[in-house]
């Protein structure tokens, strides 16, 4: 080989090296996202408030009626309580709130549409005032459906007679399938008051539902595989408390990101415990090269540990190391990386 042959050769391989070392991979995280409602700071306390109209009825005869049909008073009521119930249980899963207390509202009627007219200021800071809340948290209106469908549907059967003799014989009598289906539709209706400013910061009605399909060999049997309209009702009720109190606590979304697993033994031992999603263990192994000698491997280190500080919701550490990063390797998946934190973290700041 000639020396200039050589030359290349040698060029062509060391590029190919700077170029798998410097390759990124593509990973899914999951990154700290705010709530959909905008909750002032001050608030801690929750007070929570469930109506009840005033003529529900006891007697056993009504009650048996409306689980049947899954309309009335009673079956509203206990609605209503799953509700509430899904929505503090949720609840339970965050510590930015607590719940300081739970208040019944007799109300004599409901409204015919939307929502029912405010609840008076004074009330408002009494109940918060009893219970030692920052704010009140009301279910005011509540609605719910249910459908039923039934059908069938014909098969026949295939089987084998002889299996030596590989004989397949067709049952030409068809088997007759009944379907049940079950739909239950719920609409809640919130606001959220805070009394210290008399101001009604969020008004939104919710709505969830369930689903429930069986197989039957005839009608009757599909009518008793269903479940009641009343439990059927109570469960999309509890599924629709449960996203209210979602929509009022932080969550978390699926991106997709660019991260270095290449760098050292340190790297590739990362590299494993990211494949597990094992992002404390990786973290350790980047954050002990912040510092290496080799600029390169010391920004890409900078560049992961970036995006741990993401996936915490530390976005001003994250902008911080990839700008560090970038000034030991000027490379685009880092000024692009750069680009999204300041572009999510100025956001962050408008919401704030």
């Amino acid at each position: 080989m000639s020396r200039a042959k050589r030359w290349v050769f040698l060029t062509v391989i060391a590029g190919l090296f700077f170029l798998i070392s410097c390759s990124t991979s593509k990973i899914v995280i999951d990154i700290p996202k705010p709530s959909d409602i905008d909750i002032p700071e001050k608030i801690k306390k929750l007070a929570l408030v469930k109506y009840r109209l005033r003529d529900d009825t006891t007697n056993v005869t009504n009650v048996i009626r409306e689980m049947v049909s899954g309309e009335g008073a009673m079956v509203e009521k206990v609605a209503i309580d799953n509700a509430m119930n899904g929505f503090r249980e949720k609840m339970k899963e965050h510590s930015h709130f607590s719940i300081t207390g739970l208040e019944e509202r007799l109300v004599d009627h409901k409204p015919e549409s939307g929502f029912p007219e405010p609840l008076p200021w004074q009330e408002i800071k009494e109940i918060c005032g009893k219970n030692n809340s920052d704010a009140l948290v009301s279910l005011e209106a509540f609605s719910a459906s249910t459908s039923v469908n039934y059908s069938f549907y014909a098969t026949s059967k295939k089987k084998v007679e002889e299996e030596q003799l590989r004989t397949v014989v067709f049952d030409l009598r068809e088997k007759v399938v009944y379907v049940g289906q079950l739909l239950a539709k719920v609409e809640l209706s919130w606001r959220i008051y805070y009394p210290a400013e008399s101001k009604i910061l969020f008004t939104k009605t919710v709505r969830d539902s369930t689903f429930r399909e069986v197989e039957a060999s005839s009608k009757k049997e599909a009518e008793r595989k269903l479940p009641g309209k009343k439990n059927a009702i109570e469960e999309a009720s509890f599924l629709a408390g449960e996203q209210f109190a979602q929509l009022l606590n932080p969550g978390y979304t699926t991106v997709e990101r660019r991260y270095f697993p290449k760098g050292n033994d340190d790297f590739k031992m990362a590299k494993t415990y990211v494949f597990q999603r094992y992002w404390n263990k990786a973290a350790e192994l980047w954050e002990r090269n912040l510092n290496n000698p080799d600029p390169k491997i010391a920004s890409a280190a900078k560049y992961n540990m970036a995006m741990i500080n993401e996936m915490k919701g530390k976005m001003e550490n994250a902008v911080e190391l990839a700008k560090a990063a970038w000034q030991l390797n000027q490379n685009k998946t880092i000024e692009t990386y750069i680009q999204l934190l300041e572009n999510r973290l100025s956001n962050q700041r408008k919401q704030d």
